[in-house]
């Protein structure tokens, strides 16, 4: 995994639960049952966060001490990110994610994953909360069908923010 691509990853993750704490309005845990989702394209989810997972966390270890962090959620969000990315970027994101290139269904596989998990959780052997959300600066001009796609197929929350003049810098 390129470390560029995974610090800026955690970032975007960061800058998303920063924001998300001053804004708790993520009213659902789980996506909507009318994914489109098919087996294979769970498995392909399931298996690339796998493998993301195991390679975050490689990189994560060479840096030393504890390491607490979600893979799911990480890999999720970034996920968000890919289905409104194009291009050199989306296959960039593509390798990061362990998915094949050109990969369709992901988010709807993200979103059968998460019900998954959430149906296995119900039966009371633990607790699983899983809310995706993102917060877009006000500034950036996204799509009306990529945030249709990622409140429909994801079950996700997408809110306006204003992030201020830090947010032009990432370090």
């Amino acid at each position: 995994m390129n470390s560029s691509i995974a610090r800026g990853a955690l970032a975007v993750l960061l800058v998303a639960i920063t924001a998300g704490a001053r804004q708790p309005q993520v009213r659902q845990s789980t996506p909507p049952t009318t994914t489109a989702a098919t087996t294979a394209s769970i498995a392909m989810a399931a298996e690339a966060e796998t493998r993301f997972a195991l390679d975050l966390y490689a990189q994560l270890i060479e840096q030393g001490g504890n390491v607490v962090v979600s893979p799911l959620s990480v890999f999720s969000a970034v996920a968000i990110l890919h289905a409104g990315a194009r291009g050199k970027t989306a296959a960039q994101i593509e390798g990061v994610l362990s998915v094949p290139e050109g990969a369709q269904g992901l988010v709807a596989g993200i979103a059968g994953l998460s019900r998954s998990l959430a149906a296995d959780a119900e039966s009371g052997r633990y607790r699983f909360e899983l809310r995706h959300a993102i917060w877009v600066d006000r500034r950036f001009g996204f799509r009306p069908e990529y945030r249709s796609r990622i409140r429909g197929e994801l079950g996700a929350e997408v809110n306006d923010a204003e992030f201020g003049p830090e947010a032009d810098r990432i370090d």
